[in-house]
């Protein structure tokens, strides 16, 4: 069935009983918009296609599944303009604060705030697999440190799914995730699946892999395998190991190095089985690093000329957007805006602000 010729969604709409406010992005599934009611702000998520209705549901599903500090919140859902034929929407909590990426480069944050960090994003991913669902495009894009307590929100359930369900209709081989952080596994399958009509079962050890991109990043300051506009990326994350972050980073402590890299390990059997042993291995990191201020360091050298941006360097500009974003992959935004200039510290164990 297809939709009416319904206008799309924009600024100054009144939906329900929210008011769009602005528009926050533009993406595969639909549009999403800041909103405001009674003076206290949400995120709505419209669909844009009818065919993409099933993903809002299992998205909505999922998360009333969670009550969790570190999960975005479901408030309702509906239809708009006409409440049976208008675009499906969800509305969900507003997490004020940064991406992770955004974080990252203002704050320069130290080792073991990142081993914070990732402890906290470690369990909140073990109570998700504990529910039996799936995440499925974890990345610093979908990590959100709020404000109000420095605590990370997991984000963005949109391609989420519950483990042995029925994949949604008009599914691909792949779920529709981030090309950058797809673990070896799910593309030796879609090299010997291309074409065929079946689709790759994403396990924990997928989970595992895209956060270990994710902590290499936040590390390092730099994605281990490269950006897509790299015509080899697929080949090095099936066969290239990447410089360990200690090597890499000297600020890096080298037991945070060796999680990070087992955790991206190319054989799934041999990355942490779960979030469990992972947040084991964190905890004994930090354990062991008490008291030793070298943890403490902002991991970024903003002064250090490898930090400097491509349009930074006058013999190099101007570039195209294109290929700025390309030389970033290698010379990246600079951290330390704000850079730490004390211990950082870490969140004691399992306390978060309401």
């Amino acid at each position: 069935m297809q939709l009416p010729p319904f206008k799309q969604p924009e600024s100054g709409d009144i939906v329900g009983d929210y008011r769009l406010t602005s528009r926050l992005g533009d993406g595969g599934q639909g549009l999403v918009f800041k909103a405001e009611r009674a003076g206290r702000f949400f995120v709505i998520k419209f669909f844009r296609a009818r065919e993409l209705d099933a993903w809002g549901l299992m998205e909505v599903s999922i998360l009333q599944k969670f009550k969790h500090p570190n999960i975005v919140r479901v408030r309702g859902y509906d239809r708009w303009p006409d409440p049976d034929h208008g675009y499906f929407y969800i509305v969900m909590e507003w997490v004020d604060g940064l991406t992770l990426e955004q974080y990252a480069l203002t704050e320069n944050p130290c080792a073991r705030r990142c081993a914070g960090l990732m402890l906290t994003l470690a369990r909140t991913l073990g109570a998700v697999h504990r529910k039996n669902v799936l995440h499925r495009d974890i990345k610093r894009d979908n990590i959100i440190i709020r404000s109000r307590n420095a605590e990370p929100v997991l984000v963005d359930f949109g391609i989420g799914a519950v483990a042995d369900a029925t994949p949604v209709p008009g599914s691909s081989v792949l779920p529709p995730g981030t090309q950058e952080y797809v673990s070896p596994e799910a593309w030796r399958f879609l090299g010997e699946h291309a074409g065929d009509p079946v689709n790759y079962k994403s396990q924990v050890s997928d989970e595992l892999w895209a956060l270990g991109v994710t902590f290499y990043w936040l590390l390092t300051n730099r994605l281990p395998f490269g950006t897509r506009r790299n015509p080899l990326m697929v080949k090095a994350i099936l066969s290239t190991t990447p410089p360990a972050p200690h090597e890499f980073n000297p600020r890096v402590p080298k037991a945070l190095s060796d999680v990070c890299m087992r955790m991206l390990e190319k054989e799934p059997a041999v990355r942490f089985p779960d979030m469990a042993a992972l947040c084991a291995a964190l905890e004994s990191a930090l354990a062991a690093a008490q008291g030793d201020a070298s943890w403490d360091v902002p991991l970024g050298n903003p002064d250090a000329p490898e930090e400097a941006m491509a349009d930074e360097i006058p013999a190099q500009v101007p570039w195209d957007e294109e290929e700025l974003v390309v030389r970033r992959c290698f010379a990246p935004p600079r951290r330390g805006q704000n850079a730490c200039t004390g211990p950082c510290g870490t969140p004691i164990p399992g306390q978060v602000e309401h």
